[in-house]
């Protein structure tokens, strides 16, 4: 069967339209928020470009380091004569937590970007609750990402693994709730006939992030 190519025009459509709907709200907004949307965008670029340079680069790295496993659907894995998988299995090996150069970028990125998000307000009128809620969630995602490295080196049990999300979302949940901010969600118009437009779910809007 030939394969399916798609005119180069065709694969570079989406873009174009992302690019044109970007300018599009960006030219109704404030000029600071232009420059925040710009800073975001160069480093969204900037970080995956970094990414995938590093991935590439410290990939022999984590073999080496015996973070390393087999894809079972390589070609370049052993199977018998049936096609089925050699035990043990045999192939060339691939590196393994590499979410965590992914974490580690991100959390760069996000830390570069807060004097961005914050450079234009005046000291007498700065936002430091939303800027606690920027620092919390950046803890929270630091701290999720370490625990998810160490499992993959230790191999945590899971009675060890539950309770870890519960912890890692704490400093996130604490400076909402000190923060004061609403805990009721908008109720989709299908069924606002039966539970109306808003729903407080109080302490359980808590609860309810906890367990994501």
């Amino acid at each position: 069967m030939a394969e399916r190519s798609f005119p180069p025009g065709l694969t570079s459509l989406p873009l174009v339209v992302a690019a044109a709907a970007l300018a599009h709200v960006a030219w109704g907004l404030p000029t600071n928020l232009r420059i925040s949307l710009a800073v975001n965008l160069g480093l969204s670029v900037l970080g995956y470009m970094a990414t995938s340079s590093i991935v590439a680069t410290l990939g022999p790295t984590f073999v080496k380091a015996n973070l390393r496993g087999i894809d079972l659907n390589k070609e370049t894995t052993k199977r018998d004569a049936n096609g089925v998988l050699v035990r043990p299995i045999e192939g060339i090996p691939i590196p393994e937590s590499q979410g965590t150069v992914t974490a580690a970028v991100y959390i760069l990125v996000l830390s570069v970007f807060i004097p961005f998000a914050f450079a234009s307000y005046e000291l007498d009128r700065f936002p430091h609750a939303e800027m606690a809620e920027y620092l919390a969630a950046v803890l929270t995602i630091t701290f999720a990402s370490f625990m998810g490295f160490a499992d993959d080196v230790i191999d945590l049990r899971w009675r060890y693994k539950i309770p870890i999300p519960f912890l890692a979302t704490l400093p996130l949940l604490s400076v909402y709730y000190a923060n004061g901010n609403h805990t009721g969600v908008m109720v989709p118009n299908q069924l606002r006939w039966l539970f109306g437009d808003f729903v407080e779910l109080g302490f359980g809007f808590y609860l309810f992030l906890l367990w994501l």
